[in-house]
């Protein structure tokens, strides 16, 4: 067992530089620590040559010579290899390439859809397929329409989500119809797997209607605010302000922007005083 004293030098000691392998000592450990080296002092390894007289040439295989595959290019040579597969990009590196915000939000839809109908669904397959999809959309988006006005690609876009509701509500009477009659093999009968089918659909009607819905909520313009009406002669006491009242509504225009000006720097007596003036005569 060690002693407290041994323990503390070997956590004080910081492991020394490893010293380059020599050629004929490729397996051999270099020490690092005190301990380990003399470990080793007390355990010399002593090396024999070989029986049959075999040196490195059999052992490391020194004295092979690879063949030139340039001429051919049946494979490559030593070390050519490694710089080919390092430069080639894998499939995940193209797919997720600089996205938009637009293609990035798509991107997501699709992952959470995918991962609803599919949840046990490799994480990166997942995310290969939506960014494939969410560039696809936006590709196709860019080179069917490329030309017209924002409002004439919306139109179109609505004008064709349209016909495919009323397809999806056409499919959807055709397949019950199908499941309900006689000469299907379930007699008119659904089965399970006639029921998982709808509960698809449904799941995937459910997410269009709130998207549709919600979508429509954030189209909506905003309120026009309406301008409040201040009420202009609040700043008088009841008795006052049935005299100005009176008097202001015969002035005519230019007069009346007067009156307004005065009381809006507020000259509240001298309105009223100019209002108990008229009326008095």
């Amino acid at each position: 067992m060690k002693t407290l004293k041994q323990i503390l030098e070997a956590k004080a000691e910081k492991p020394q530089p490893s010293s380059p392998v020599e050629p004929d000592s490729v397996t051999a450990l270099v020490p690092k620590t005190k301990d380990e080296k003399r470990f080793m002092d007390k355990h010399v390894v002593q090396k024999k040559d070989d029986a049959n007289g075999n040196d490195d040439e059999l052992f490391r295989a020194s004295n092979i010579k690879y063949s030139d595959r340039t001429p051919t290019r049946h494979g490559y040579n030593t070390g050519e290899d490694q710089k080919v597969y390092e430069g080639v990009k894998s499939l995940k590196q193209i797919l997720e390439k600089t996205l938009t915000p637009a293609e990035t939000k798509k991107r997501e839809d699709v992952a959470q859809a995918i991962e609803r109908d599919d949840p046990g669904m490799d994480k990166s397959k997942k995310m290969a397929i939506a960014t494939a999809t969410a560039k696809r959309v936006a590709e196709d988006v860019e080179n069917i329409n490329e030309g017209e006005t924002a409002h004439a690609q919306y139109l179109h876009y609505h004008g064709e989500a349209k016909k495919m509701l009323d397809k999806i509500g056409k499919g959807l009477d055709t397949h019950a119809k199908h499941v309900s009659s006689k000469d299907n093999y379930g007699g008119g009968q659904a089965h399970w797997g006639h029921v998982g089918d709808m509960k698809h659909f449904h799941r995937q009607v459910q997410d269009l209607h709130d998207a549709v819905l919600q979508q429509g909520e954030y189209a909506k313009p905003p309120a026009a605010i309406k301008k409040e009406e201040t009420d202009l002669f609040a700043c008088f006491d009841d008795d006052t302000r049935k005299q100005v009242e009176q008097v202001f509504e015969q002035l005519d225009d230019d007069n009346k922007q007067v009156i307004i000006e005065m009381i809006e720097a507020e000259q509240y007596d001298d309105v009223a005083a100019i209002a108990e003036e008229v009326l008095n005569g």
